[in-house]
């Protein structure tokens, strides 16, 4: 793609991106974006979890309603698919009828427990949370950096073509190095979650 054609592909709007719910402050981060990379910090409990899955709920229906294809990779290292499925039935609920059901209520903590009209909205809508879970390749249990690299490697060669140049490394030996992806389908996204990196740490220094 030549600057020109960026430009142009530009004003078709090709790159406004997916919502990721964060409207006041979009002008200046523009919802989520192919080929980029973020990092979300912070101190544990701060809600770093919370707030990616919010953004990701929010791409996911924005893709659906646009009929643009998405795929994702979620590895969740620290939280088990109940409560998983638990938090975005919540958020769910709450972006439909604007009505609080915590997570805790919903799988019947200590002395919460759902009433009848609870239990009507949460049977509504856990068939939109499984077809949102069922577009989401989830890991539950520990994979090291290099089954993710294959995973990823296996699943995009099929979805597009690498492009490679020849280099010497440090030891004067040639190999080649990927430079370029390009997508069968320009519209496409896909997503990779790791929640979270320090916990992707310790198990890789475990030898998991």
């Amino acid at each position: 793609m030549t600057f020109e054609e960026r430009i142009r592909s530009g004003l078709d709007g090709k790159y406004e991106g997916l919502s990721n719910g964060l409207d006041r402050i979009n002008n200046y981060i523009f919802g989520l974006q192919r080929s980029c990379y973020m990092l979300i910090g912070g101190g544990s409990g701060s809600g770093k979890t919370t707030l990616v899955d919010f953004m990701l709920i929010s791409a996911i229906q924005d893709a659906i309603s646009k009929n643009i294809p998405i795929n994702i990779f979620y590895y969740s290292y620290e939280i088990d698919e109940f409560t998983k499925r638990a938090n975005w039935l919540s958020v769910l609920i709450y972006n439909r009828y604007n009505i609080i059901i915590t997570p805790e209520k919903i799988k019947g903590l200590g002395k919460y427990r759902l009433n009848s009209e609870e239990q009507t909205l949460v049977n509504n809508t856990i068939p939109e949370l499984n077809d949102i879970f069922s577009k989401i390749h989830w890991r539950w249990e520990s994979l090291n950096p290099t089954g993710m690299y294959k995973e990823w490697w296996n699943f995009m060669e099929k979805r597009g073509t690498f492009t490679t140049e020849p280099y010497l490394d440090e030891n004067n030996v040639k190999k080649e190095r990927i430079i370029k992806f390009t997508n069968n389908n320009p519209e496409e996204y896909t997503v990779a979650v790791i929640d979270h990196i320090a916990q992707k740490g310790a198990l890789a220094s475990n030898g998991y």
